[in-house]
């Protein structure tokens, strides 16, 4: 007898995760939960718990009853298993999962734009849902609580062998479920379909997706730079976050605590990378980001992290996406203001001092002056505010030209360098040119002047 097509491979592992799990299959969460250890005796006590506690609600004693003389009651009425002990109702992770939703994961990242199961030219909104609502409510409540296990283990100072090993299952479901999430705001959706009962994501989105993916981001320390920028000191080296005006702290609340460290490198992208896709021409979804405390997270990852490749990229997106949805989240960023000036070596070899009115947010530019006693005094010039700047050290005034500024109206203005003559002056002092030498006795000097070997002088006599 002739073997049946795909006999002896995975390919019926993959139509029955197909079936059973994308579009109009709702049996992802019972999979799911049936491939946990100690499933049966998991389910069996936490539907006891429930029972007990429902039955027992109205008992004698009324709303004043103590708590432990409710819990004593539940448990002489239903047993031990009515007693509440966490570990008895609570849900492990095994790697048998992670393969699953694996498998989910390819099936939801090949899937057509429609339900191939669908009745003939029926194109109505449940058609369009690669997942179904069952489903996406449990991905969001898995991902939450793998993530508390992991950081659970991660911050304990004695950890059992049966903990590690539920911690390691927890992080590769938590991996599987952002990939999940990832490649379901990657499918394209019809513009009509967007922000209607048939896309997935405003679905997710509505049941908490965003809430859930700014907390994961916003339990670790903000951002320290990419590349150069993490190992720079000095005035070049990017200022620290404040984690209280990264993170916001109606984040933490609602769930356990997520990781403080990542879990694996990239993590911050799998975590911003769904959330900047679920924000695209959906300004539903950019209003709760801006609403959530969303808006300092993302400007915060735009300055990249060593490990997470792509970072500054992704956030860039979500960005680009939230401002072009949210008007609330342009109006905040246009109100951001600087707070200070960090110290640049550039603006001291001019002589400029860089000063922020913590008032009105301006920035003031004056001259750095010898005084009497040799410190350094600065001089108010001007501001670089709305359309009014102060004139610059030296520029069309009688006055003799201070260390770092440059001499005559010709050269500078009011809107910068306005000759090339200016512009050369300007480099030549952003290169550190020192101009506090005494002029000469106005005799032309330019036979004192030696040419590198490398020049090429023209004869323009």
């Amino acid at each position: 007898m002739a073997p049946w097509p795909g006999a002896g491979g995975g390919e019926w592992l993959h139509r029955f995760v197909a079936r059973a799990c994308v579009f109009s299959g709702e049996f992802a969460p019972q999979l799911c939960r049936s491939l946990a250890p100690r499933a049966e005796e998991t389910v069996a006590n936490r539907d006891n718990r429930l029972r007990a506690k429902i039955l027992t609600a109205g008992g004698p004693g009324g709303s004043d009853e103590d708590e432990d003389d409710a819990r004593r009651r539940r448990a002489a009425a239903f047993g031990d298993a009515a007693r509440g002990d966490d570990e008895d109702h609570s849900e492990s992770f095994s790697s048998v999962q992670a393969t699953l939703l694996h498998l989910i994961r390819e099936e939801v990242s090949s899937a057509p734009a429609i339900d191939p199961d669908a009745s003939s030219g029926y194109d109505g909104p449940e058609s369009h849902l690669v997942l179904c609502e069952g489903t996406l409510s449990y991905l969001l409540d898995a991902t939450s609580r793998a993530a508390g296990v992991v950081e659970a283990v991660a911050s304990a100072k004695l950890v059992e062998e049966s903990a590690e090993a539920n911690a390691a299952a927890a992080r590769c479901v938590l991996e599987e479920c952002l990939g999940i999430w990832r490649v379901v705001t990657e499918r394209e959706v019809k513009p009509r379909i967007v922000q209607t009962p048939g896309d997935v994501v405003s679905a997710a989105c509505a049941m908490g997706l965003p809430r859930l993916l700014l907390a994961l981001v916003a339990a670790m320390p903000p951002p320290t730079g990419a590349g150069q920028t993490s190992k720079a000191s000095g005035p070049a080296a990017a200022p620290r976050l404040n984690p209280e005006h990264v993170s916001p702290a109606l984040l933490a609340e609602g769930h356990p605590p997520f990781p403080r460290a990542r879990p694996w490198p990239g993590y911050r992208v799998d975590c911003i990378a769904p959330l900047a896709n679920a924000m695209f021409a959906r300004p539903s979804v950019c209003d709760q980001v801006a609403k959530l405390g969303g808006v300092a997270i993302v400007l915060a990852a735009t300055r990249g992290e060593d490990g997470d490749d792509y970072l500054r990229e992704w956030a860039l997106w979500g960005v680009r996406n939230l401002c072009a949805g949210s008007d609330a989240a342009r109006g905040e960023i246009e109100r951001m203001q600087p707070q200070a000036a960090a110290d640049s070596q550039e603006l001291a070899a001019m002589g400029l001092n860089v000063e922020v009115d913590p008032g009105t947010g301006k920035v003031r530019v004056g001259s750095v002056r010898r005084g009497p006693g040799g410190g350094e005094e600065s001089g108010e010039n001007g501001e670089i505010g709305e359309e009014t700047r102060g004139p610059i050290p030296g520029a069309g005034d009688s006055r003799a030209p201070t260390a770092g500024s440059v001499p005559g109206g010709l050269l500078l203005g009011p809107e910068g360098a306005k000759t090339p003559a200016g512009r050369a002056a300007v480099a030549a002092l952003m290169a550190g040119l020192d101009v506090s030498r005494e002029a000469g006795d106005g005799e032309d000097d330019d036979d004192a002047f030696e040419a590198p070997p490398n020049w090429k002088v023209a004869d323009l006599s």
